[in-house]
């Protein structure tokens, strides 16, 4: 995802110490509750059927419930991470003991991380085409202010501990409208590749143009891939501007190469400032509100797991 949202919120406590005991009756230790884990053990009940925790006096139950994190979210690894450069990190996850998820193009999972004796979860947006089942890819860009993916660019490794959820969200790739225009903003591009990347897959002949801002021209990291795209499949066309030199996309511009067009829906994703400009430049060149999609996430989690999503 091009951003990411607010911590989840869970109490820190001085569980976490390999040698820890967090049961006391059954002078269980944490390291024994994390290998399980790491086996699949996701629920309470799967911890105490192992283990009898919670199963003389139960006063070790918040402290296991906050040992797993959300029960939603299923414990994965980490298979794959690659430096794309600029700050801009690739990783494969696969759930332990599940299988991947098919997804729709341009949906996110939510990702937890284990740092500093709590959990802390995000929401990325898959850059996978929908078809792959053997991991979860996503793409994340390091923000200087940004505790998770600080974290996750600069120490997460196999050895971490993760949760990740099935592929969900609204945002998506949809059969009905035969064209597509994407304005992406920097690291809002993801949802895109995903989609470009399952056109491409299925021999889409759907029309499929990506107008992509960043700074300068090294910030392009898909570039040649999507270059790769774009030859091999003429529906699919991209548009690169480097901002820092040639200026941000302006009303004019989609005046002329961007007029609407019957079953054409504009797709937005990207900084907020980013996606207001975009849509009202739409909506002055003609475009329906109904013809606008926006990728757009709240600031925090539901107390569920789920991410909380305004209104677009």
């Amino acid at each position: 995802m091009f951003r990411e949202l607010g911590e989840l919120q869970i109490e820190n406590t001085a569980i976490g110490a390999p040698d820890d005991i967090v049961c006391n009756c059954t002078q269980t230790t944490c390291a024994r509750l994390q290998a399980l884990m790491g086996q699949g053990c996701t629920t309470l009940e799967q911890l105490a059927d192992r283990t009898h925790v919670t199963m003389v006096c139960g006063g070790c139950k918040p402290l296991i419930e906050e040992l797993l994190g959300s029960a939603s979210l299923a414990v994965a690894e980490l298979v794959k991470k690659e430096s794309l450069g600029l700050g801009i990190t690739r990783f494969q996850f696969r759930p332990v003991n599940q299988p991947v998820t098919a997804s729709l193009p341009g949906q996110h999972i939510l990702l937890q991380g284990r740092i500093h004796n709590h959990w802390v979860t995000r929401a990325y947006t898959l850059t996978s085409p929908a078809a792959q089942t053997d991991a979860y890819e996503i793409t994340v860009k390091r923000e200087e202010t940004g505790e998770f993916s600080r974290w996750l660019c600069d120490r997460a490794d196999e050895e971490s501990l993760f949760r990740i959820s099935e592929p969900q969200g609204e945002f998506v790739l949809e059969e009905r409208f035969p064209a597509v225009v994407f304005f992406a903003g920097g690291i809002g591009v993801t949802p895109a590749i995903a989609m470009m990347r399952t056109l491409a897959q299925r021999g889409d002949n759907r029309t499929f143009h990506l107008d992509w801002s960043a700074p300068y021209p090294e910030s392009f990291v898909f570039q040649p891939e999507l270059e790769q795209l774009t030859a091999q499949h003429p529906q699919l066309r991209i548009t690169l501007r480097p901002t820092r030199r040639v200026g941000k996309l302006q009303p004019a511009d989609l005046q002329q190469h961007y007029r609407p067009s019957p079953g054409t829906i504009a797709m937005l994703c990207g900084p907020e400032s980013f996606m207001a400009a975009i849509q009202e430049a739409l909506l002055q060149a003609g475009w329906t509100a109904a013809a606008i999609r926006q990728e757009r996430f709240g600031s925090h989690l539901n107390q569920d797991g789920t991410v909380q999503k305004n209104a677009p």
